[in-house]
């Protein structure tokens, strides 16, 4: 496992990350604090517009989902994340949240983009709330929604992590065993 593993709950705030490139959109680099500002840009629109706790999320850009579902964290938000866009999920999904972002009927509109941070500066998050609610699709029988924690979804990703990295090595063993 890489030592810099950096925990959900800390990606926006943690310091001393300079400005390392963090995604690529359209083959350009974007650097951590323009995911910093476009993430606080979500989270101030989160603010401003939604009431209450729950939002529902889907959008197909991964750049733009990180930011909105970031920002959402960082306003204290519960993201909802749909199985699918299907009418049926829709309906069973929408009438439990508070707001829609992304690419759901009667979504907010999306925050401008911005090259700066801005004033608020972002805090930790707190890893032991349910930060996510997966709802599943139901194709394998009844839907479900599934509450996860941060600190959940960074244990999720280390084990990802960890498998990638025992597979890769495993491969790149063979590789060298075959030219030999």
């Amino acid at each position: 496992m890489a030592e810099d593993w950096l925990a959900l709950a800390e990606i926006l705030s943690h310091a001393g990350l300079g400005d390392r490139v963090v995604a690529w959109r359209e083959g350009a680099p974007v650097d951590r604090s323009t995911f910093v500002a476009d993430a606080l840009a979500w989270c101030a629109a989160f603010g401003a517009l939604v009431a209450g706790p729950r939002v529902a999320l889907y959008i197909e850009d991964g750049y733009d989902f990180a930011c909105a579902l970031f920002g959402a964290w960082q306003a204290g938000k519960q993201v909802n994340l749909p199985g699918d866009t299907q009418p049926a999920t829709l309906a069973r999904l929408l009438p439990q949240v508070d707001a829609c972002a992304g690419n759901l009927p009667g979504a907010l509109p999306w925050p401008a983009r911005t090259a700066s941070s801005g004033a608020r500066a972002p805090a930790p998050i707190d890893p032991t709330r349910a930060g996510l609610v997966v709802h599943t699709s139901g194709s394998s029988g009844e839907p479900l929604a599934i509450p996860k924690t941060l600190a959940q979804l960074d244990s999720e990703l280390r084990a990802l992590q960890a498998e990638r990295a025992a597979t890769e090595e495993a491969w790149l063993s063979a590789a060298a065993e075959l030219e030999a």
